[in-house]
Order: structure tokens, then C-alpha cells, then sequence
């Protein structure tokens, strides 16, 4: 039975085990609740940057542990501001920063930086066209491409793939699907490159 897809700041429903130690002194599945030495509790939650992980603690009772998650939970929902759709992007995009870079986000330090980065340089800078924009206004697939096309052709399909990806994390926007490849330049000695005037999504001419 597939499970229900969580939204933003929703967690699915808390599952205590009984656990034993086995011959080896690992923690198993206890064959029987009489038999528990401890209980582990353990749910699913979608944090309102978009990630889904686990969160689970461990009490002497079943009851215990389940307070335990239920603390855990409310102590994380505590910790955010709920995002409104007329919240600016920049706003949004401070928040889910915030939060990716807590220890327990479940990212690398590395996945961090790089999301840190990309939304410096390439959406929360003077003269990004969705800079200001609401969180109801950045939700448009024309729009979004236009600006992933504009990174796309000034730094790379890298940068206006990162791009897509922090957008869809920090706004929860499924119009930040839209992909764009970057304009290729012509190369002719030391001569500065001149910007392509196909249009986007005309197709790529051949190479002759």
C-alpha cells in the first residue's frame, strides 16, 4: 500500500517497535512486546524546505518513545515560519537556508554551500528578474523559464540546474520543472563570442 505524499511541515504516522539485543548484542525486533528491552518510535516528516527524513528516538516504553517524536515534531515546527504565498522569494529563500543548514537537515555540508551559493549569485542579486517577486508570482512556468534561461545562457546549464533545483526547495514550485540549455557561442580566433539569436526551445541547428 503506497504511503500519502506528505506536504510542507507534515509528518506521517509515528510507528513504535519493541527492540531486544540478540546473541550478539545488536538491537532487534523484539519477538514479543513483553520482551522489549527498549522501543524505538519513528515517522516520516517533510520539512518546509521539501526534504523528507526520518525522525526517531528511543524510550525504556512504548509511551515514551512516542512523546519523544512528539516533541521532536513540535520542537522543529516551533523552529519555522510558515511560508504564505505572498511571501517574498528572498524572504523564503533566507528561511529554507536557515533551516538546510541546522545538523539535523540530513544534507552535506558540501550540498549546503552549493545551495548557499547558488541563491547568492544567481537569484537573490541585483538584476534578477524573480528577485522580488512573491512566492504566488514566482509560480509561473513562462517566467521561470525566461530566468533559467538567462542563467542558462550567462553561466552554464550547471548554474540554471542548480538553480532550478534550490527554486523548487525553497518555494515548493512545481513550475521550476522547466529546463534550459545554455546558447552556444561561435569560436573564431581571439574575437569576443557573439550571443546566439536563436530562440529558446527552437531546437539546436546542426553542426555542419
Amino acid at each position: 500500500m503506497s504511503r500519502r505524499a506528505l506536504g510542507l511541515g507534515e509528518h506521517g504516522e509515528i510507528e513504535a517497535t519493541p527492540q531486544a539485543r540478540d546473541a550478539e548484542g545488536k538491537w532487534k525486533r523484539a519477538a514479543t512486546p513483553r520482551r522489549a528491552e527498549r522501543w524505538r518510535a519513528r515517522c516520516y516528516h517533510r520539512g518546509y524546505d521539501g526534504m523528507v527524513g526520518e525522525i526517531s528516538r528511543f524510550a525504556s516504553t512504548k509511551r515514551a518513545a512516542t512523546q519523544a517524536v512528539e516533541t521532536a515534531l513540535a520542537e522543529r515546527e516551533r523552529g519555522h515560519v510558515e511560508m504564505t504565498s505572498g511571501m517574498k522569494l528572498a524572504a523564503a529563500g533566507e528561511l529554507w537556508l536557515t533551516h538546510i543548514r541546522r545538523t539535523d537537515s540530513g544534507l552535506s555540508a558540501r550540498t549546503v554551500l552549493d545551495y548557499g551559493r547558488t541563491f547568492a549569485r544567481y537569484i537573490d542579486v541585483q538584476g534578477s528578474s524573480i528577485r522580488g517577486l512573491t512566492l504566488v508570482q514566482v509560480n509561473d512556468p513562462q517566467r521561470l523559464r525566461a530566468f533559467l534561461q538567462v542563467v542558462a545562457d550567462r553561466h552554464g546549464t550547471g548554474a540554471s540546474k542548480m538553480s532550478r533545483s534550490v527554486l523548487s526547495a525553497s518555494s515548493g514550485s512545481p513550475s521550476t520543472t522547466a529546463r534550459c540549455r545554455p546558447t552556444r557561442f561561435a569560436r573564431s580566433g581571439r574575437s569576443r563570442p557573439r550571443p546566439s539569436r536563436r530562440r529558446f526551445g527552437s531546437g539546436t541547428p546542426r553542426e555542419r
